[in-house]
């Protein structure tokens, strides 16, 4: 494998093997610029006290340093946090200008919830960001399983590239290996060797772009790599295109039977005049990481009129909470106004049923039958349809089953984009009916406009 190349994520240290570390979350940590284009974090909390004002503690570990064993401290407090969300970008004071690494995050009470944000800017270009996870011992992956990356690319015409990061959790040196397919199943490279020192990580900006030695790899959209190692190891990657700053995170599914979507191999799906797709796992409930928003709304789209958009995506039905109703399965809106709701698609616990809800094109509430059940994975499938004035939902079991679904009649027939967003997991600040949904995932999102 190539030198390792400075990007933006850095060695993670195993809380497994440390449990004083328990409740200690990392956050991934950049402020380099490379190809002209600056990574920089911003650290996103919440505090979920909201009677008493929360600190977090902090420490920067550098990329190939380890951060075993645990300073005794004291730390620094990063941000004070009174109560729902708030972001602080990281000072340059405590992140050198051309360094990467890791924020080691102490939640201090443990009410905040942490997550990372990296900005991507290019001086009078773009300013882009991707939301991270913040990551903890829950993260990882046994020695010799294998974690795949879903919708890897680099183009050496388009911009698009690809940042990836392997971590190596064990105690001692990891041999890995990685093997890279086309969206068709095309071999793009085979058994490629690595090893990574304990507790430590190899990380690549545009891993897949020519070195001073060798030119690039085309790599086409929609590809995926497999990675495995014989140490407790994670894996994760960024997708970026550097001409308009797109952006997305790749998170890591543990095959690629993980969706009930069709596979690499399979006939993409009929696509729309514009295309959003975060393939693979984009969202797993954790109790530092339990809501995920996207914008709908890029300069392809925004301020254009359509006439239907079409939403698929899965997700896995983990559990019900104890004391909440409603489970979100997706939110989708055009802006901030609820008079804007395209769509409100959740399981309600007491009532054992689907439950939809619109407002934009028709105002109403209706209920479909059974709801998701613990324990499996469903297929979504949602359309605003203008020239039917039909929107509707559709939920399959992973057999292709109908087990819900509801067609209602529109009084419109046409939208303008301003601030469509999609949304799913459990609200953010734990207010209102909205259940914890910790260890759901979501997968494999795709969203159509038709013009």
């Amino acid at each position: 494998m190539r030198a390792a190349r400075f990007a933006f994520v850095a060695a993670l240290v195993a809380a497994v093997a440390q449990p004083v570390l328990a409740g200690v979350v990392y956050v991934p940590a950049a402020n380099v610029t490379r190809d002209g284009v600056l990574r920089s974090t911003q650290v996103v909390l919440s505090n979920q006290d909201v009677a008493n004002i929360t600190g977090i503690k902090y420490r920067f570990i550098e990329q190939n340093v380890s951060g075993s064993p645990l300073p005794a401290g004291p730390f620094p407090i990063l941000y004070a946090v009174a109560g729902g969300t708030s972001i602080a970008p990281v000072p340059e004071a405590n992140l050198p200008a051309g360094k990467t690494g890791m924020l080691e995050v102490f939640p201090g009470t443990g009410s905040m919830i942490v997550g990372g944000r990296l900005v991507y800017s290019k001086p009078g270009v773009y300013v882009k960001h991707v939301d991270l996870p913040a990551i903890s011992s829950s993260s990882t992956r046994a020695a010799n399983s294998a974690i795949f990356l879903q919708g890897i690319e680099h183009g050496a015409t388009s911009g698009v590239v690809t940042d990836l990061g392997v971590f190596n959790l064990g105690t001692s040196t990891a041999s890995c290996s990685m093997d890279v397919h086309s969206a068709g199943g095309t071999v793009i490279a085979s058994g490629v060797a690595f090893s990574i020192p304990a507790y430590s990580s190899l990380v690549y900006a545009d891993f897949f772009g020519p070195t001073p030695t060798t030119g690039g790899i085309e790599v086409p959209a929609n590809s995926w790599a497999k990675i495995t190692c014989n140490s407790t190891f994670y894996a994760l990657g960024v997708r970026h295109n550097s001409t308009n700053g797109d952006t997305r995170d790749i998170l890591p599914t543990d095959s690629l039977a993980a969706s009930s979507l069709a596979q690499p191999g399979g006939a993409p799906p009929q696509g729309g005049a514009f295309n959003f797709q975060r393939p693979g796992l984009f969202l797993e409930c954790t109790r530092y990481n339990k809501f995920w928003k996207t914008s709908l709304s890029d300069g392809r789209v925004a301020g254009q009129q359509f006439r239907k958009i079409v939403v698929d995506f899965d997700v896995y039905h983990a559990n019900w909470d104890p004391q909440k109703k409603t489970h979100i399965y997706m939110w989708l809106q055009n802006g901030q106004s609820w008079s804007s709701l395209f769509g409100y698609l959740i399981a309600s616990k007491s009532a054992g049923v689907m439950r939809f809800q619109v407002k934009f094109g028709i105002d109403t509430q209706v209920d479909s039958g059974p709801a998701g059940q613990p324990g499996n994975t469903y297929h979504v499938h949602y359309e605003w349809d203008g020239v039917a004035r039909k929107v509707l939902f559709t939920l399959r079991t992973q057999g292709g089953s109908i087990r819900a679904q509801k067609t209602l009649n529109l009084n419109r027939g046409a939208f303008t984009v301003g601030g469509m967003f999609f949304a799913t997991g459990s609200w953010p600040t734990g207010e209102g009916p909205e259940a914890l949904q910790y260890g759901w995932k979501y997968y494999n999102l795709n969203v159509d406009y038709f013009q």
